[in-house]
C-alpha cells in the first residue's frame, strides 16, 4: 500500500511536470511571435515615418503628424526589446524543465 501512493505520487509529479513543460514551451512560442510582429509592424511604421518625413518637408502634411509617425516606430522598437526580454524569460523556463 504505501508503495502504491508512492507511485501514484510520483506519477502525479511527472505528469505535472510534462504540463509545466508543455505551457513554458507554448509561451515561449507566443513570445517568439510577438518579437516576429512587432518586427513586421516596426518596419511598417518605419517606413511611414520616412514618408511622412518626407511630406512633412515638402509642406503637404504637418511638423506634429510627421513627429507621432517617428513615434508610434520607437514605441514598436522599444516593445520589441521588452518582447525579447519576454522570449529569454520563457526560454529560461523551457530550459529550467
Amino acid at each position: 500500500m504505501p508503495f502504491e501512493i508512492a507511485r501514484r505520487r510520483s506519477q502525479d509529479g511527472l505528469r505535472q511536470a510534462e504540463a509545466a513543460g508543455g505551457r513554458d514551451r507554448a509561451q515561449l512560442r507566443q513570445a517568439e511571435a510577438n518579437v516576429s510582429k512587432d518586427n513586421a509592424q516596426l518596419k511598417n511604421a518605419t517606413d511611414i515615418a520616412a514618408r511622412y518625413d518626407s511630406l512633412q518637408k515638402q509642406g503637404v502634411v504637418s511638423r506634429e503628424q510627421s513627429d507621432q509617425t517617428r513615434t508610434n516606430a520607437e514605441t514598436l522598437r522599444e516593445s520589441i526589446h521588452a518582447d525579447t526580454a519576454g522570449v529569454e524569460s520563457a526560454r529560461a523556463s523551457v530550459e529550467n524543465d
